[in-house]
């Protein structure tokens, strides 16, 4: 049988034999308690897999838990008690977990077998279900097949295959009506195409529909709108023949206008010409005054600026000087009062050297004034020797 299933170097972790033998016997409980188990681990993981031995697997695994959970106790308590042994306490807690979860998981494993046969079962129901359905549907992932009673199944297989069927019907009517539709629309551009010249003398042209209309329907609004169209030609003919005539008398009243504005034009730019004179003469003038008053302004906004900034520069030094005066003032109040604390405290120390050297003394007394028998007590008076002169070292230290 393992005797020492696990094994931390306290050398490692800077840990003196000492401190470590204590914190070993921490745990030592524990690990003889997992000791104790591997006789019966080692039955169990030979043992057929049965329902009974999955039973067994589960009450062992449940005593490796529990022993665990102890652990974790253990950890937390020596850990908050041996702050300077932390890393060591973690490395016994991390060895033991690691060989106490191998051996759960080995345990968990044979006690969840008939378990986890039924689990692949149902996966390869699953797979198989999902592959039906990625036949007749496009999206199977919607369903969870393997949870369905297989006459259940079977109606969702038959009303999914009728679904799709009626979709397939469905975009097959869609197509024949698209493609009609292509047909009339074609037409319906062709006619278009053909009588737009005429647009404007067919009435709601943009309302009609050519692609219902019938071949002699469209012959008949074509023949109409030409004829239209001829008589407008004839009428636009003669009307283009007076235009031109009244063109030509428009443009010598106009020549004569265009003469009579061009004098006119002539007259208006030279007055304009010199008032522009006028004006820049009198505009020079205003900005020689504006810029004499700016400056004079200039000038006297410096002044002003210079005697405040004067003003301002007595009265911040003024402030310096009283604020050096008051810390002057604070800082020789608190060397005297330093001083008297320290006198003070100089004449109470005169009393209390003898009794502190009286305190060092007792402590020095404790460590020989019993005596024990047992190697338990022996052991625990020595470790109390131990912290009494770590004390008389530190109050040595004080005096």
């Amino acid at each position: 049988m393992n005797t020492e299933i696990v094994k931390v170097n306290p050398a490692e972790y800077g840990v003196e034999e000492t401190k470590a033998a204590q914190i070993a016997e921490q745990f030592k409980p524990m690990l003889d308690k997992m000791v104790e188990l591997e006789a019966e681990y080692n039955q169990i993981i030979v043992l057929p897999i049965e329902k009974e031995t999955c039973a067994k697997a589960k009450e062992l695994r449940n005593k490796y838990v529990k022993i665990r959970t102890g652990t974790d106790k253990i950890h937390k308590e020596q850990k908050a008690f041996y702050l300077a042994a932390g890393r060591y306490i973690d490395g016994w807690k991390n060895a033991q977990l690691f060989a106490s979860q191998g051996i759960e998981k080995k345990l968990e494993d044979i006690e969840k077998h008939y378990e986890n046969i039924e689990k692949e079962k149902m996966i390869a129901l699953k797979n198989e279900r999902f592959e039906i359905l990625k036949s007749v549907c496009d999206n199977p992932e919607l369903y969870t097949p393997e949870l369905m009673l297989q006459e259940a199944f079977d109606n969702l297989v038959n009303g999914l295959k009728l679904a799709k069927q009626a979709k397939i019907e469905s975009e097959l009517k869609a197509e024949a009506e698209r493609i009609e539709r292509e047909r009339k629309d074609a037409i319906g551009v062709e006619r278009r195409n053909k009588i737009v010249h005429l647009a404007g003398l067919i009435k709601d042209f943009q309302f009609v529909n050519f692609s219902e209309m019938t071949d002699e329907k469209f012959n008949e609004m074509f023949s109409e709108a030409e004829q239209r169209a001829e008589r407008i030609a004839e009428q636009n003919q003669r009307q283009s023949e007076e235009n031109e005539r009244l063109k030509k008398e428009a443009e010598e009243r106009e020549a004569a206008i265009a003469k009579e504005r061009a004098e006119a034009e002539a007259t208006l730019a030279e007055e304009r010409r010199l008032n522009a004179e006028r004006e820049a003469k009198e505009k020079a003038e205003r900005e020689e005054q504006a810029r004499i008053e700016r400056e004079a302004a200039e000038a006297a906004a410096k002044k002003e600026r210079e005697a405040a900034a004067a003003k301002l520069a007595a009265e911040q030094a003024e402030k310096q000087r009283l604020e050096n005066e008051l810390k002057a003032k604070q800082h020789a109040e608190q060397e005297a009062k330093d001083k008297a604390a320290a006198e003070e405290e100089a004449k109470l120390s005169m009393g209390d050297a003898a009794k502190y050297q009286e305190l060092i003394n007792d402590l020095e007394a404790l460590k020989s004034k019993h005596t024990f028998k047992s190697a338990k007590f022996k052991k625990a008076h020595a470790q109390v020797v131990e912290l009494l002169d770590k004390t008389i070292n530190f109050a040595v230290s004080k005096q």
